[in-house]
């Protein structure tokens, strides 16, 4: 499965975030993107909460996002800007992908290449878009068994 749509889409939108963010006046962003799963992981976010974990941009000398996203499991990536050190998003945007199954794919793809392999908190780029079926539907059966167990 296809997936790059998803991750250009999300780039672009917090790109687009950080330009609106830098227009404001703030000044030392980093563009160099975030995945903070290291709390829990990719899969307990999109079981428990209906999203991936957090990708971010930061400021320069400030321990708070500038730009901070996800991709949810309704399709829809949401993007906030914080301006420097501020606690609540000055910017929200929310845009819909043209695919549930292709949001889904995009969490296998993180699990598979990231959490599975250990890589936690990590700064990247994904240059490989592609995920086999067969690793979007193990990560399907394994986000609903394993959940689905547990609420028994």
């Amino acid at each position: 499965m296809d997936v790059g749509q998803v991750y250009q889409k999300l780039v672009e939108s917090m790109d687009h975030v950080a330009d609106e963010l830098t227009e404001r006046g703030n000044k030392g962003l980093i563009r160099t993107l975030g995945y903070y799963n290291g709390d829990d992981g990719t899969g307990v976010d999109w079981a428990m909460n209906g999203r991936t974990c957090e990708f971010g941009y930061d400021y320069e000398g400030s321990s708070l996002y500038a730009v901070k996203a996800w991709v949810g499991s309704n399709g829809v990536i949401t993007v906030y800007g914080y301006d420097f050190d501020a606690m609540a998003p000055a910017i929200e945007k929310k845009i819909n992908l043209e695919s549930i199954t292709k949001a889904e794919g995009f969490a296998a793809l993180l699990d598979e290449e990231l959490d599975s392999k250990a890589v936690f908190d990590a700064r990247f780029r994904l240059d490989s878009f592609v995920v086999p079926d067969d690793v979007v539907a193990a990560f399907h059966s394994a986000m609903t068994e394993e959940w689905d167990d547990e609420e028994e």
